[in-house]
């Protein structure tokens, strides 16, 4: 058993059969506290809050799990109770998201911050109210004390990729209906015919948007490789497009997997605006290229909870280098680039 203690809240690892590993969290404060379930075991494993390391060579096994964009978590549906000295626990199966090469033993550490809300923080939203990033908020590192477990190995799971290069045309649209892949070969030609582009010229002659959702300057590079990457893979590569996906939640927009082709377009997608209508609009298009940024960029969702405009913002005042790795801001600067475009 493993136990991670830094902040009010406790983490025990624990290691269950055939790669599964039991979380329990406890509240070690004599009040009420509300654990954020975003990016954390008590939703399963939709991002990476792990580190897994082969204990014999050192080599760190890459996370192949889904990475989705949503909205920012509510108050109702998306913090958990802990009352004073309360424990919770979940499982969560290793092998849904990493590959274990070899047979032997693993360390695991929980790598990826926690945060939470006291009684007064809840105090100020409505249940269905977003739980807005601040930069003050309660978030806390647990210390890592590494779980050792033993793996046999497990086979490559292949992904479902189509060929690299496409001799006419590299859009695949699956489950869609005709309205609804017209859309997004639509906004697919634009991404790579007009926004791209003009995003990339815009990281550097646009200081203005590029402060307001990336801040610091000094990382203009970073963000151009991001940008650049998604617009070679665009234009160059076969890249699928599928309404509805077995991980698809009615709280999420659409997911992907770094390092694939495939986007999984899920509910609210669907009642998105097509394209941005105002600064800061989850549309299809921003999502588009939120999931994108993802998939070739190897972004992230950042910061807290990292979703949503407010947080984005945020993030890029008081915390650039984060803001740099977070897959919304990516998606709100584009948009905001193609709103001045057609506006001017």
């Amino acid at each position: 058993m493993s136990k991670l203690q830094y902040g009010p809240i406790t983490v025990h690892m624990k290691e269950k059969r055939g790669g599964r590993i039991e979380f329990e969290f406890t509240n070690n404060e004599s009040k009420n506290l509300y654990l954020l379930n975003y990016h954390t075991p008590l939703e399963g494993i939709r991002s990476c809050y792990l580190s897994v390391k082969h204990k014999a060579s050192g080599e760190k096994q890459k996370y192949n799990g889904i990475i989705a964009k949503r909205p920012p978590p509510t108050k109702g549906s998306h913090c958990m109770l802990l009352k004073p000295g309360e424990s919770r626990s979940t499982t969560v199966n290793l092998t849904d998201a990493y590959t274990f090469p070899h047979s032997g033993e693993y360390t695991i550490e929980y790598t990826r911050p926690l945060v939470y809300f006291t009684e007064d923080d809840m105090k100020k939203h409505s249940e269905d109210s977003p739980l807005p990033y601040h930069p003050k908020q309660h978030e806390f590192l647990p210390l890592t004390d590494p779980l050792t477990i033993y793996m046999g190995a497990t086979p490559h799971k292949p992904r479902d990729e189509e060929p690299k290069r496409a001799p006419v045309d590299n859009v695949v649209v699956v489950n869609g209906s005709g309205d609804q892949e017209k859309v997004i070969r639509d906004l697919h030609r634009e991404m790579v015919t007009i926004g791209y582009p003009m995003v990339i010229r815009a990281v550097k002659k646009n200081s203005k948007l590029y402060k307001t959702w990336f801040g610091d300057e000094s990382y203009q590079s970073h963000v151009l490789s991001v940008y650049e990457k998604c617009y070679h893979h665009l234009s160059n590569d076969v890249c699928k497009y599928q309404f509805g996906g077995s991980d698809c939640t009615g709280n999420d927009f659409a997911y992907t997997i770094q390092g694939t082709h495939k986007v999984f377009l899920c509910g609210l997608f669907k009642k998105a605006s097509t394209k941005s209508r105002f600064s800061g609009d989850d549309s299809k298009q921003q999502t588009l290229v939120h999931e994108w940024s993802h998939a070739f960029g190897f972004t992230d969702d950042d910061g807290g909870h990292g979703y949503g405009s407010h947080t984005g913002q945020e993030l890029a005042k008081h915390h650039p280098g984060i803001a740099t790795h977070n897959a919304d801001n990516y998606g709100y600067f584009y948009c905001d680039v193609m709103l001045e475009h057609h506006q001017n």
